[in-house]
């Protein structure tokens, strides 16, 4: 995901830092930064112009999770509160929308006994173009068999990201074939 990102400098009292032009050094827990918010250039650094105490940035990550984005007028590591005070913030980068070719359907293969009452829970993990974990539901899902033996449950949404329906063994042995769908797309 891309944010959107402007921390301020302050002084070592804590005050805006307008006087004079200032170049910030960009750090992070993981990421990259842009010069642009359709990842433009990769950049480490941004100019704050005199008269100014903000500038514009852009920080990307591909897997979901929690990050802390810096600036600190220092290189090449931020130095805390000499000088300028380092500013930091805390981004969330949350998975993109599902991508049904990086989802799984597990397990990719069973056995169970050909008895009419044996079970098998398939399970659809949706995930992001990213291969990142979708953490809620709500997605359109199918789970039906494409040919052979046993039957299929309907699907059931645990809110999660996880999508199950149960197999159910024919009385007579066979195999079956079960395909997954979300949002249409296998």
């Amino acid at each position: 995901g891309v944010q959107t990102c402007a921390l301020p400098i302050c002084d070592i009292a804590n005050l805006s830092n307008t006087v004079g032009a200032q170049t910030v050094y960009l750090y992070s827990t993981g990421g990259a930064f842009y010069s642009t918010s359709n990842n433009g250039s990769v950049i480490t650094s941004v100019n704050i112009a005199d008269g100014d105490s903000v500038a514009n940035f852009w920080f990307s990550h591909t897997l979901s999770g929690n990050y802390t984005v810096s600036v600190s007028e220092a290189t090449p590591s931020a130095n805390g509160a000499t000088g300028i005070l380092d500013a930091s913030d805390n981004i969330t980068v949350n998975p993109a929308s599902v991508d049904a070719a990086i989802s799984t359907l597990l397990p990719t293969s069973s056995s169970i006994t050909a008895d009419g009452a044996s079970t098998q829970l398939l399970t659809v993990r949706a995930k992001d173009e990213f291969g990142n974990n979708l953490s809620s539901g709500g997605a359109t899902v199918t789970i039906t068999k494409l040919s052979g033996t046993g039957t299929i449950s309907a699907v059931s949404d645990a809110g999660n990201g996880n999508y199950t329906a149960t197999v159910t063994a024919a009385s007579a042995s066979g195999s079956g074939v079960f395909v997954a769908t979300i949002g249409g797309a296998a």
